[in-house]
């Protein structure tokens, strides 16, 4: 298998106790876009698919094994109160509680029953034509209910891997696959059913190239690089990035070669 997932592998058998999510490009691309693979560290006690959202920066539309203790849909402006301060919002986040296939309706609930689904995918909602593949539920917790385990329940206290594709055919497959019920919004806002993803928004004018104290230099992190021309580079990929250690710098100041960063795959 790519080599990112090999060295990945040789790292099991502990557990980690870092909060941050990786972020990584691996060597498979599809026909637009490298593969990009988000992991969650068993300490981010926060819902999965939420911090899918929050790093990614789009809406998705989930189907999962959806059981007990189910995670509602949100709009675009809930944060969760199980949450950490380095990542951002979220955008909108549904789930599906059933899809078809061939004209034929079936569940996406978590059931005993041939009428379910143990699926964790998802699709982006913005006309970025992103598809993710995964290996968590959306089961959890939005906010701390007070019980023993809190925040770090169920698959928010779990570790798990994303895969993330811009393409769109498949992301068109899903999104008529998941077209269907939709859980009810924290809050108890009605459930609508997915529409069409919209045609991107035009892109808006390019910014001016920022200076380096503008993107702010080594020792940033990687949340707050959100200016644009500014690329958060991880410690890993400093050398081929030409760059002293992490932190935020000018895209045109990288080497050639510097690693892709997750934010680029649905510009």
């Amino acid at each position: 298998g790519p080599s990112e997932l090999t060295n990945a592998a040789k790292q099991l058998g502990r557990q980690v106790k870092d909060v941050e999510p990786l972020l990584s490009q691996l060597s498979i691309r599809t026909s637009q876009s490298q593969v990009h693979l988000i992991a969650k560290p068993s300490a981010l006690n926060v819902p999965p698919w939420h911090m899918v959202s929050s790093l990614l920066q789009v809406p998705l539309r989930t189907a999962t094994w959806w059981a007990h203790p189910q995670i509602n849909s949100t709009k675009k402006a809930f944060q969760p109160g199980c949450w950490h301060s380095e990542l951002k919002p979220p955008l909108e986040v549904q789930v599906a509680l059933s899809g078809q296939w061939a004209g034929k309706t079936f569940s996406f609930r978590g059931l005993a029953s041939p009428d379910a689904n143990h699926a964790k995918m998802a699709h982006s909602m913005d006309g970025s034509n992103l598809a993710v593949l995964a290996d968590m539920n959306q089961q959890g917790m939005l906010s701390d209910d007070g019980s023993k385990e809190g925040c770090s329940t169920s698959q928010n206290g779990r570790g798990g891997l994303f895969f993330v594709l811009q393409d769109s055919t498949l992301h068109d497959g899903l999104a008529k696959l998941l077209t269907g019920d939709t859980a009810d919004y924290a809050g108890g806002s009605p459930s609508p059913s997915p529409s069409p993803s919209p045609s991107p928004s035009p892109s808006p004018s390019p910014s001016p190239s920022p200076s380096p104290t503008g993107c702010g230099g080594a020792g940033v992190k990687w949340n707050t690089c959100k200016a644009s021309g500014c690329k958060y580079v991880k410690k890993e990929n400093a050398e081929a990035c030409g760059v002293p250690g992490y932190g935020c710098f000018p895209e045109k100041s990288l080497k050639a070669g510097c690693p892709e960063s997750l934010e680029e795959i649905h510009k």
